[in-house]
């Protein structure tokens, strides 16, 4: 058995805080052998968002086997290998408060599909007024388990609902960026 000394201990947790400070949305990371860069980027709903580079729009056929059924998000941007996405849907604007729309969507996902974790629920206060309510949750699929945040922000003239996808695996790495890039969410014109 390894003895690991007081001063050993305490150059771990260093380079551990200094790896997870780094872990930003504003810094290259690498994740699985693979380096990420974020960018902002325009979205025809109204919105920029900050994300990274390599996404791409996922190919329909992709999407109709990641998104079986037919109200599949109208935008849907994905790394390579398609494992880890992020969608989003221009919805109905709805009278509740963005808390209350929230704890339906959860309350119904919860209901149709009881065999999900549920994890954090809550509201980003973000400038101009946007507030994004959010919930996220583990699932499972055939051969893996998977992590969601769902989110949902009141944008001028629309409601967008919004997804972030990747193996349960690999969560621990995901969402800190994926939440940092909620955050980053921004109103530009339409059209822009």
């Amino acid at each position: 058995m390894t003895k690991i000394y007081g001063d050993e201990e305490i150059i771990r947790r260093r380079v551990a805080a200094e790896a997870k400070r780094r872990h930003t949305i504003e810094n290259k990371v690498e994740i699985d052998g693979v380096e990420y860069m974020f960018a902002r980027r325009k979205f025809e709903f109204g919105f920029s968002m900050v994300v990274p580079e390599a996404f791409e729009q996922m190919p329909r056929e992709i999407a109709k086997r990641k998104f079986p059924y037919e109200d599949r998000p109208e935008i849907i941007i994905s790394n390579s290998d398609y494992r880890v996405c992020i969608a989003f849907n221009n919805a109905e604007l709805g009278s509740e408060s963005i808390d209350s729309r929230v704890s339906s969507f959860r309350a119904y996902i919860k209901t149709i599909h009881p065999s999900n974790v549920f994890f954090i629920q809550g509201i980003y206060d973000l400038p101009n007024n946007i507030q994004i309510g959010h919930y996220d949750y583990r699932y499972p699929v055939v051969n893996n388990d998977l992590y969601n945040i769902t989110f949902v922000a009141d944008l001028p003239d629309m409601e967008l609902l919004g997804w972030f996808i990747c193996p349960i695996d690999v969560k621990d790495k995901w969402e800190p960026l994926a939440r940092q890039m909620i955050q980053s969410i921004e109103l530009v014109e339409r059209g822009v």
